[in-house]
């Protein structure tokens, strides 16, 4: 596989799971035409999973997924041996949209040292009126990567 041949034991697993539940929508009948559909492919718990078998001991795993979907997120994280170490739910418009979940593997000296900041933030990417914070775009300068300005 693709992850044997890169040799596992990542510092830094992300992940970005399907939104949409097999439920909450109608599937094609053809088999090639339901295969592009992501949400087939697994959800939180089936990435959380992958996430452990190829964390390095002292590595984070980060999931960002919907904000409704928050219970889910932060279940799967847990039922694959992790600890939740920070939530950061992602404001747009004046509502939340994301959660991101950082997380370690449950045992780890990074799950048990001291937390620095806070457990719970919150990020305001978008205004009210669509336009990204400055708050969004010290983000993506502290990052190095390039943030479109406007809305």
């Amino acid at each position: 596989s693709v992850l044997a041949r890169a040799g596992g034991g990542f510092d830094v697993v992300t992940s970005n799971p399907p939104y949409l539940q097999v439920a909450d929508k109608k599937m094609p009948r053809h088999h090639q035409k339901r295969y592009c559909n992501y949400e087939l492919r697994g959800g939180a718990e089936e990435f959380a999973r992958a996430a452990a078998d190829q964390l390095q001991p002292e590595g984070v795993f980060c999931m960002v997924h919907r904000h409704h979907r928050e219970s889910d997120v932060l279940a799967a994280a847990v039922a694959a041996g992790f600890v939740v170490r920070q939530r950061i739910t992602a404001i747009a418009r004046g509502a939340p949209k994301w959660v991101v979940a950082v997380c370690c593997k449950h045992g780890s000296m990074r799950a048990e040292a001291p937390l620095v900041g806070e457990a719970n933030t919150e990020v305001v990417i978008r205004d009210l009126a669509g336009n990204w914070t400055g708050e969004w775009d010290d983000i993506c300068r502290d990052l190095g990567v390039f943030q479109k300005q406007g809305g």
